[in-house]
């Protein structure tokens, strides 16, 4: 049955742009999530067309102490693409949270934060967060889109470096100088700066006051593996920083590409083997349901790209 008075539904559907696309849900399962942190994911299942739909992993893009619970999703797949057209009253099962990619990150005085496109995500959750708490930690924020359009949360950005101690470099690969207007000039603790081009040393050492910071990466693999060399060429090991990646493969049992270790999930006795890594695998897991008999990639937006075969 579709109505679960226990469960979630959504209440809000938000268009943030052209690509993507804000859920809120409400619910008595929201109780479940009250203990969560900031940038934690969750899976979501949404009752369309007479039937759930499989769990898709998502960032709780909202602060940890909002009272509804909000993912932020861009199009990249048949799933994503059905987003926008989900309408308000629809039926949601939602698991979680998950996920450690952020764990105390409140506690980090000098925080770099680098995001490519939705990856932004779990980054939005955390900076939500410490306006509610008037958090005084110094943030950069390096967002790289192609254009100023794909930015969805400028705006919120720049009203936040107003309260929040934040700098925010927007860096744009497809745009010109010309084409863009230029960030307001405000009264802030922070700021708001444009780059044109690709997020490369230069770049990176133009803004980066220190290297004795907290440095978080996420966005999709080849952006995170080219980043990753030129944090390199500013004298940060990439060991420092801590990552979470997604991709997508449309094809079954394809594995090739994903930045996650290969796992295999052994269903009979409850267990995970894997190679390398301190994410939170175990989680994962659980979140992806242990109990499917598959061998296929998955899409994690803001948690792991993994591909996953059952054990005998």
């Amino acid at each position: 049955m579709a109505d679960d008075p226990h469960g979630l539904s959504v209440i809000k559907v938000d268009k943030e742009n052209h690509d993507t696309t804000s859920l809120y849900f409400a619910g008595p399962d929201v109780d479940k999530f009250k203990n969560r942190s900031a940038g934690q994911f969750a899976t979501i299942r949404v009752f369309q067309n007479g039937a759930w739909s499989a769990p898709h992993p998502f960032t709780l893009s909202c602060a940890p102490d909002d009272a509804t619970l909000r993912m932020t999703i861009k199009k990249s797949g048949d799933f994503t693409s059905t987003v926008p057209d989900i309408e308000p009253g629809t039926p949601i099962q939602c698991a979680g949270p998950f996920g450690q990619f952020c764990k105390n990150i409140d506690e980090k005085q000098r925080i770099v934060m680098i995001a490519g496109g939705v990856g932004i995500t779990p980054f939005l959750s955390v900076l939500r967060h410490f306006q509610d708490i008037h958090a005084k930690n110094e943030v950069l924020l390096f967002w790289a889109n192609k254009t100023l359009d794909d930015a969805f949360a400028r705006q919120e950005l720049e009203t936040l470096t107003k309260e929040l101690k934040l700098c925010v470099v927007h860096v744009l690969s497809r745009a010109k100088p010309q084409d863009v207007p230029e960030p307001q000039s405000t009264q802030s603790l922070g700021c708001v700066v444009q780059e044109f081009g690709r997020l490369n040393q230069e770049v990176l050492a133009r803004h980066l006051r220190t290297t004795d910071a907290a440095f978080y990466l996420c966005g999709p693999p080849p952006m995170q593996e080219a980043v990753l060399a030129e944090l390199e060429k500013c004298g940060v090991q990439a060991k420092k920083c801590r990552t979470r990646s997604f991709c997508i493969r449309e094809k079954l049992g394809v594995t090739e590409g994903c930045c996650a270790p290969y796992f295999s999930i052994h269903v009979s006795f409850f267990c995970l083997s894997y190679g390398g890594g301190d994410n939170d695998y175990e989680e994962i897991a659980c979140a992806l349901g242990l109990g499917w008999n598959f061998s296929l990639p998955l899409i994690l937006h803001a948690g792991l790209c993994l591909g996953f075969r059952t054990g005998d």
